[in-house]
């Protein structure tokens, strides 16, 4: 699939570019987005390269995932990433380790309903198991 761009009134969600490398590699540096999402630690601007530059794009190519960063319309400022299963379909769901507060927040203000927990669904940065919530946000 080629890649879409959705626009809110404050935010544009997009496929990241070659563009975006840099504010990648910045948010990555965050504590909590290492601990709580499956990032290489460290994490060197190598790796954002390579998720920007290849990764990403071939998930795109193949129809596996279409992740879309989201960006604030005003400053182009990089806030989040969505990954949605498909784009046009009846059903996106939200991941997030068990913690994660701040990303929980934001799903259920969203309008996702958390579903469930998955217990020791991966193993995080830290070498141990970990439980995620999983939510789901369902088309009208």
């Amino acid at each position: 699939m080629e890649p879409v761009t959705l626009e809110t009134d404050r935010l544009l969600l997009r496929a990241f570019t070659a563009a975006d490398v840099d504010a990648v590699y910045e948010a990555c540096q965050d504590e909590d987005i290492q601990f709580y999402t499956p990032v290489p630690v460290p994490y060197r601007r190598a790796d954002a390269e390579q998720l920007v530059g290849e990764k990403l794009p071939a998930q795109w190519a193949s129809d596996k995932d279409y992740t879309l960063g989201a960006f604030r319309k005003d400053t182009g400022g990089l806030v989040g990433s969505y990954c949605w299963a498909a784009l046009d379909v009846h059903r996106v769901e939200w991941w997030a380790m068990v913690g994660n507060t701040g990303s929980r927040a934001v799903a259920e203000k969203l309008g996702f309903t958390v579903e469930g927990t998955l217990r020791n669904r991966s193993i995080a940065n830290d070498g141990r198991p970990h439980d995620w919530w999983v939510g789901g946000l369902l088309s009208p």
